[in-house]
């Protein structure tokens, strides 16, 4: 699938919107963690649903030049602990493995690291996307979807819904 396909355009354009609605609830303080639970809810819902288009985009010819690298290394890593420690969940259990049936011991994971390190990954592809090097954006989001912050995703997705159960 090319990026010139309208549709494709289409979606890359609505997944950056949800990216920037989650970035900037991420950056923003604020004083009410029920909502922030039903925000983030929504927002990782949206996510997640987005991402999926991404998966059959053929990016295989993607080539980062130097420009796209330095934009990208540019970018400084910031906390946003401090944001979500007034969310009613911090730490939940979990399995590294879960398709591991075998050797698979429960596990702790952070409800905050989660939210933060989704923050990262999205913010990194964000800044590509507002330079205008979409393809790069798009590959920076896909690929640390697969790799990382999909993982966080569902694991905190999880987490929202035995909380509102």
């Amino acid at each position: 699938m090319e990026l010139s396909n309208l549709d494709t355009e289409t979606k890359i354009k609505r997944f950056s919107k949800t990216v920037r609605k989650y970035c900037d609830w991420a950056e923003t303080s604020s004083s009410n963690p029920e909502q922030d639970m039903i925000t983030a809810r929504k927002l990782l819902a949206e996510l997640h649903l987005g991402i999926i288009d991404f998966l059959e985009i053929d990016l295989s010819d993607i080539n980062y030049d130097k420009e796209v690298e330095n934009i990208r290394s540019s970018y400084k890593s910031s906390s946003i602990y401090k944001r979500f420690q007034i969310l009613p969940i911090n730490n939940y259990w979990d399995v590294f493995e879960p398709l591991n049936i075998e050797d698979n011991q429960p596990i702790v994971n952070s409800f905050i690291d989660d939210l933060n390190d989704i923050y990262q990954d999205l913010k990194r592809g964000l800044i590509l996307y507002e330079q205008s090097y979409f393809r790069e954006a798009v590959w920076e989001w896909r690929f640390h979807f697969e790799i990382h912050w999909g993982a966080h995703l569902v694991g905190a997705q999880r987490a929202i819904h035995n909380y509102f159960s």
